[in-house]
């Protein structure tokens, strides 16, 4: 194959129906969106309970199983919303958290 070979493009449509999203610093995409337009950012010093330092964290770059950084982003906790995952109760309690606000997300 030469270079200026290309494979053909593909000529079907694609539609976008949706979109929706939980992200550090916004539940939604209108969150999101006034997040970026107000040149804000969800990045901050991860609190105690969620990066143990003693545990996880060295200033030193390259040390093995340890971060060197305390910033991240955390998305918000909240209860999922049982209308878009309906799911029972004993199965909620089984879920990652993760996975549940991967489930209502999509």
């Amino acid at each position: 194959m030469h270079n200026n070979d290309r494979a053909p493009l593909l000529k079907t449509p694609v539609a976008i129906v949706g979109m929706a999203c939980r992200l550090p610093g916004a539940d939604g995409l209108e969150e999101y969106w006034q997040l970026l337009a107000a040149g804000r950012s969800a990045i901050d010093e991860l609190p105690a309970e969620r990066l143990d330092r003693q545990l996880y964290y060295s200033p030193v770059k390259g040390t093995r199983g340890k971060t060197y950084s305390t910033l991240g982003g955390l998305v918000s906790a909240r209860p999922p919303d049982g209308r878009l995952c309906p799911l029972a109760d004993e199965t909620r309690r089984a879920y990652d958290p993760c996975h549940q606000i991967l489930c209502e997300v999509a």
